[in-house]
């Protein structure tokens, strides 16, 4: 994926913009989502926590977790019939709701980039209710 020097080319314009584009929807208060795949070049899917570092120069930590639970939770339910996870609440802790949780070692509240290394620092991944990982001693 984006092997194509055509696709690279119109890779970097979008990534140069973004910057100035984050800034302005901060500055504005713009309702922000977290969650791209065109930052990272060919390796999309294996770095896309690096969003996290990249959002580091605009937001705290906390906004982020605001903006990659709570945020991106309200906009899925406005997709109507097309939402994923209908139903039931997103981006809540809560009875009822999907039961997507992590447990941290660590704060991420002060330290964002926590969430960047998962084998290290998420020692529970718990998805629609089902445990994906769990080494809580």
């Amino acid at each position: 994926m984006f092997q194509d020097p055509i696709q690279q080319a119109k890779l970097k314009i979008v990534a140069d913009g973004a910057r100035n584009a984050v800034a302005l929807a901060k500055k504005y208060r713009v309702n922000i989502l977290w969650g791209t795949d065109v930052f990272f070049g060919n390796t999309i899917f294996r770095n896309f926590t690096q969003e996290f570092a990249y959002h580091d120069e605009f937001f705290m930590p906390i906004e982020q977790l605001q903006q990659v639970t709570g945020n991106d939770g309200k906009v899925l339910a406005l997709s109507g019939h097309k939402n994923p996870y209908p139903g039931a609440a997103l981006g809540v802790i809560k009875e009822g709701a999907y039961a997507d949780i992590i447990i941290v070692n660590g704060d991420p509240t002060k330290d964002i980039r926590l969430l960047m290394d998962a084998d290290k620092n998420i020692d529970l991944i718990m998805k629609d209710g089902k445990i994906y990982k769990n080494i809580i001693n």
